[in-house]
């Protein structure tokens, strides 16, 4: 724990950034609401006045490469030879307090 940051400080924190997470939790609703109205024009590029929209339609294949190599015969030894983890991160999740009993 870090001594020099007070509990007043870490109060204030875990508020606004809950309530920035609201504001960012609307804004992308809205987002999915325009971007499906523009999907559903059917068209390949939109003229906005000041900004312009492309639709695609992308497929996105991925393999399934340890299943093909224990398919294969690779042992569980050589796939975890093979099978490197990222470096070590932070996850910071936030929910709304219980209400008191």
């Amino acid at each position: 724990m870090n001594p020099n940051i007070t509990t007043e400080e870490l109060t204030a924190a875990v508020d606004e950034l809950a309530q920035i997470k609201a504001r960012i939790s609307d804004l992308t609703q809205r987002e999915g609401i325009y971007k499906a109205f523009l999907i559903a024009s059917e068209r390949p590029a939109i003229e906005g006045t000041l900004h312009r929209v492309t639709v695609i339609q992308q497929e996105r294949t991925s393999t399934d490469w340890q299943a093909i190599a224990e398919k294969l015969g690779a042992s569980r030894q050589l796939i975890a030879a093979h099978t490197t983890t990222g470096a070590p991160f932070f996850t910071v999740r936030v929910s709304a307090k219980k209400a008191a009993q």
